[in-house]
């Protein structure tokens, strides 16, 4: 009888071990952000540093002076991260397969968990520096310059106030409602936020028995984020609808 209750007592010793770590594990999750593994950023060019930060994102100004009188002169500067487990950062690319001025950060397993975006600015040219860092190459007449840019960990509800499945025209559809973040772009390049923004609506329905054709679906999202933007709500996307590529669904008005 003794040795059953120990066993007992052991048993759900565990339990609460397990489950406690477990609370820790989703806390962390559910707090991490990228922001915190970013550290200063080096150029031989920096002269001052000027940062912004609000919840999980931090907007950062700097200011970049050339050594030289060369109007030719490269600017350059490096952002570098410290990343503990396994993330890696990769540039975007437009629909042409040209490399944009965002960036994403993955986690080991491929899921989008942060973003990167500079300026809309064509003097600007990404590099990947590792798989932790992003090098920037500015070529600019301009003596003194600023670049801004922003690096950030959003969640689905920053993102959107909901998404549920629905019936229209008698097809079941992916009905959203995107919050302002997804359409207010200002100056800074927005690749990185759609691509992201994506994965969290992935995160909560790609495990719905109605959730199939995940490519037909994504471009049909990128197209409502693209165009539609928030002149017109709900964004809804259809697995029915035929996977056609994203210029296709474009020419469809989002809906092939």
């Amino acid at each position: 009888m003794k040795l059953l209750k120990k066993s007992l007592y052991l048993f759900f010793a565990i339990l609460l071990v397990t489950a406690l770590n477990s609370h820790s594990n989703i806390a962390f999750a559910e707090s991490y952000s990228v922001v915190n593994d970013l550290e200063e950023p080096t150029s031989p060019n920096l002269v001052h540093t000027e940062s912004i930060y609000k919840g999980n994102e931090m907007k950062e100004t700097v200011t970049l002076t050339k050594l030289t009188m060369d109007k030719n002169e490269i600017l350059t500067l490096t952002l570098p991260f410290n990343f503990k487990n396994g993330e890696y950062i990769e540039i975007n690319k437009d629909e042409n397969n040209n490399f944009v001025n965002s960036a994403n950060i993955y986690n080991k397993e491929g899921t989008s968990i942060g973003i990167i975006s500079f300026e809309k600015n064509d003097d600007i040219q990404l590099q990947s520096h590792g798989d932790d860092a992003i090098e920037l190459k500015i070529n600019s007449d301009e003596q003194v310059l600023d670049i801004t840019y922003l690096v950030a960990s959003y969640n689905y509800e920053d993102y959107f106030h909901s998404s549920s499945w629905i019936e229209r025209d008698s097809l079941i559809s992916l009905s959203i409602n995107p919050k302002p973040l997804l359409w207010e772009s200002g100056m800074l390049e927005r690749t990185s936020i759609r691509n992201d923004s994506w994965q969290k609506v992935l995160d909560k329905h790609q495990e719905d028995s109605q959730f199939y054709n995940e490519n037909g679906m994504k471009d049909q999202y990128y197209c409502h984020f693209d165009f539609a933007k928030g002149n017109k709500v709900p964004w809804n996307i259809e697995p029915s609808r035929p996977d056609v590529g994203y210029i296709l669904t474009v020419l469809n008005a989002c809906n092939p």
